[in-house]
């Protein structure tokens, strides 16, 4: 009949060969003996036949003659699982904009293909892609509705491809439910021009009472309709602290424009309204090297197009 043999089974007997006692071999696969020879046994069972001699010095091993054509088939085996069983290094940011939902549906459906996940941040995954660290990343990117794509990362690198995924998150203005405009169905730029904002800075540099940078879209956005993002002149969030930010804006010491899962759970005392459409919004991109032509690596792009009706950037 069919042999249904567990790979640890196979493993157990090899370590068995290559060792000169079960205590040994037990304590090379981090095993117990008793586990060990019930592993063996049932093989044994399994196939029919005795793969080692129960030698009369009781820990002592030797191989049966079908043990050692056994061993050499074995062997093979275990290597085939490993050759065949590849794996991709993904940069993600676990903690916030994407359910990482549909890592464990891919491997369910592909459990040959083993996925690392690294927990990076946008930055730390450019710089590790770039360095061959990571194999793919994907990440959110904000932009204004008129951007060129040609501002996103890696457009003008040829080692990369950039793959644009949809309805993986989205933007919104997250407020106390005091604030007036918590009762609205959607906030214009317009309607920030008042506001406070609670911004994750990186610089611990002096505070101002604007933000300035250009590189951020609301920043580009704001200027665009005549106004800088007002800043806090009392508090300032370093790094990505977002508890804080969150028991801050929930106190009303201000707003925060932040990019959500589409399938984000509800924090209590906090509101998040959309931005009105044509202004700031989000894509989300699956990017990886070209060279590193492994089968894994297609087959995960394949999928993650398929699920999130994704389209090649370049």
């Amino acid at each position: 009949g069919m042999v249904n043999m567990k790979l640890e089974y196979i493993k157990a007997v090899l370590a068995l060969s290559k060792s000169k006692s079960f205590g040994e071999a037990a304590e090379n696969v981090f095993s117990t003996q008793s586990s060990l020879s019930k592993q063996i046994l049932s093989v044994e069972k399994e196939l029919g036949i005795k793969l080692i001699h129960r030698a009369t010095k009781k820990d002592s091993i030797r191989l049966t003659h079908e043990g050692e054509i056994f061993v050499k088939h074995a062997a093979g085996i275990v290597f085939l699982y490993y050759a065949g069983r590849q794996e991709i290094h993904l940069g993600f940011s676990v903690k916030s904009h994407i359910s990482p939902d549909f890592l464990v549906k891919f491997q369910y459906e592909y459990p040959q293909c083993v996925i690392k996940v690294w927990n990076v941040g946008y930055s730390e995954a450019v710089t590790a892609m770039q360095n061959k660290s990571l194999d793919a990343a994907i990440f959110p990117y904000m932009m204004l509705e008129s951007d060129s794509m040609q501002i996103i990362p890696f457009y003008h690198d040829p080692a990369f491809s950039v793959i644009e995924l949809s309805n993986l998150c989205e933007v919104v203005v997250e407020m106390s439910e005091d604030n007036p405009l918590s009762k609205l169905k959607e906030v214009s730029i317009d309607q920030l021009k008042d506001e406070t904002f609670i911004m994750n800075s990186k610089q611990t540099g002096s505070t101002s009472d604007f933000y300035t940078d250009t590189s951020n879209p609301l920043v580009r956005a704001c200027i665009s309709r005549g106004f800088y993002p007002k800043a806090s002149d009392k508090i300032m969030v370093i790094g990505n602290d977002m508890k804080t930010a969150h028991m801050l804006i929930v106190n009303n010491y201000g707003i925060a424009l932040r990019i959500v899962p589409v399938t984000d759970g509800a924090i209590p005392g906090l509101v998040r309204i959309p931005l009105e459409r044509n202004t700031i919004i989000v894509k989300t991109f699956l990017v990886f090297r070209r060279e590193s032509n492994s089968k894994v690596l297609n087959t995960f792009s394949d999928y993650m197009i398929q699920q999130f009706g994704g389209k090649a950037v370049k």
